[in-house]
């Protein structure tokens, strides 16, 4: 990478125009972005998400968004200690000081944002119906577009909601920084790069970080930063995003471990020992020995801390070559607490993810979610038609028409879209519904609950 750390700690807002200035106040703006992310109704939504337990009545369990603010809150952390080592070792000057913690806890707030209903099985659903449809009906005019849909992402969407579908009536969205932007890009590249697959052993190309609709305009934000694009609409990862992903990481199987004892799937005594073993890492953490769930909490924060100080190591100990783009590794897969971790992933994989009523509310999510895109997509592939002219009503106008486009009524804007770009804004609708108006809204067209 050859970027400076200036340069990628931009505080340059994506789709904003040159005439209408920057800030000198980079802690400022950089503070923006993380109100104009919990401000915004597509951040909201995430509290009717799925984490794990999809529809639970108990109020301790994480959605999405609980999920999402604790990730903040680690990624804060990490990225403090990140900001503390920079400037001690002269990455960065005085005058070029922002922090990075709020970058990267921002990043984090938006790093689930654009996930449909019922988490990953709702990704599945998507796919699963993309292929299916697309293989009866040729729609589309290129394997780019179809690759989009039938490998459709979640990361994908959560970039095109804060740059295109929040707040869309000016270009660029949100108008993040693009520090925020990069540090929140997990997979920056396309579907396709250079019309052939992703090399998905390389941890930038495991899944696809946005769409053909959206790459110019990513793209185009994204060099500013100084991201080493290797191949067109291919570009190694912002060094901050190694942050976002550790975050994740480390919430993910923690806290989920803690929903599981919550939900008597796996035993508070079982989960405590495999977050001991993790705790002891920690000079300061004293074993009082017994086991409930008070404990389990304790244990938890300790656990954390450790996962966060190892993760921290492992960022500095390969710096040279993240900013290089030749580190291609989680933080956590690179980490001496792998092992540990790993057990505890284990855990929860072979109780919590196959109990069966995360299983069967994410089968009835999936058959819900197939069947509004069966609903929808017709409807807006071919509007003209009577029995699809109440459908587009139901769909609101902003999923529709952009206002910076300036076409004056839906029609007009509908078109001027190619059928991938229909199809997208039906999965833009789809998959910012939260989980519990998905299955109202399909029943209600399904003919199963009369509306109220």
């Amino acid at each position: 990478m050859n970027a400076s750390w200036k340069t990628l700690l931009s505080s340059e807002r994506f789709g904003r125009t040159e005439e209408a200035g920057l800030s000198d106040d980079k802690r400022g703006e950089f503070d923006r972005d993380y109100d104009r992310i919990i401000f915004s109704s597509a951040f909201r939504r995430l509290q009717d998400k799925t984490q794990v337990f999809p529809l639970s009545r108990n109020d301790f369990t994480r959605t999405r968004l609980t999920h999402s603010l604790e990730v903040s809150c680690v990624g804060r952390t990490l990225g403090r200690k990140v900001n503390e080592f920079l400037i001690n070792n002269g990455y960065l000057k005085d005058e070029d000081f922002v922090d990075i913690g709020t970058i990267v806890s921002s990043a984090c707030l938006v790093h689930d944002i654009g996930n449909p209903p019922f988490g990953h099985s709702g990704e599945s659903a998507i796919q699963k119906w993309a292929k299916e449809y697309l293989d009866k009906n040729k729609i589309f005019d290129s394997e780019h577009e179809r690759k989009d849909l039938c490998e459709f992402e979640g990361n994908a969407q959560g970039l095109r909601v804060i740059t295109r579908v929040q707040t869309n009536r000016r270009r660029g969205g949100l108008q993040l920084t693009l520090a925020t932007l990069g540090a929140m890009m997990k997979y920056p590249c396309g579907s396709l790069i250079e019309d052939r697959p992703r090399e998905t052993s390389r941890v930038e190309q495991k899944k696809f970080g946005f769409f053909l609709d959206d790459s110019d305009s990513i793209s185009s934000g994204i060099r500013k930063l100084g991201m080493l694009e290797y191949k067109k609409n291919a570009f190694h990862r912002h060094p901050l995003a190694f942050l976002v992903e550790a975050a994740d990481d480390i919430c993910y199987a923690l806290v989920d471990l803690e929903d599981s004892v919550d939900q008597k799937i796996i035993k508070v005594e079982d989960a405590c020992d495999a977050l001991g073993k993790l705790a002891r890492k920690i000079a300061t953490f004293k074993d009082k020995g017994y086991k409930d769930k008070s404990r389990l909490h304790w244990l938890r924060t300790y656990a954390m801390q450790a996962l966060i100080d190892e993760c921290h190591e492992v960022f500095i100990a390969n710096l040279d070559a993240i900013l290089s783009g030749e580190f291609s590794n989680s933080l956590i897969d690179e980490s001496q607490l792998i092992d540990l971790y790993e057990n505890i992933q284990s855990m929860v994989r072979e109780t919590a993810y196959k109990n069966h009523r995360v299983l069967a509310v994410e089968l009835a999510g999936f058959r819900v979610i197939g069947g509004l895109l069966d609903i929808f997509v017709p409807a807006i592939l071919q509007p003209h038609k009577s029995e699809h002219k109440k459908l587009i009503e139901l769909i609101p106008n902003s999923y529709l028409s952009h206002e910076y486009e300036h076409h004056p009524t839906v029609k007009d804007s509908l078109n001027n879209l190619t059928a991938y770009q229909r199809v997208l804004r039906i999965t833009d609708y789809i998959s910012g519904m939260t989980d519990s108006f998905a299955v109202d809204l399909y029943q209600k067209l399904s003919g199963i609950k009369l509306p109220d």
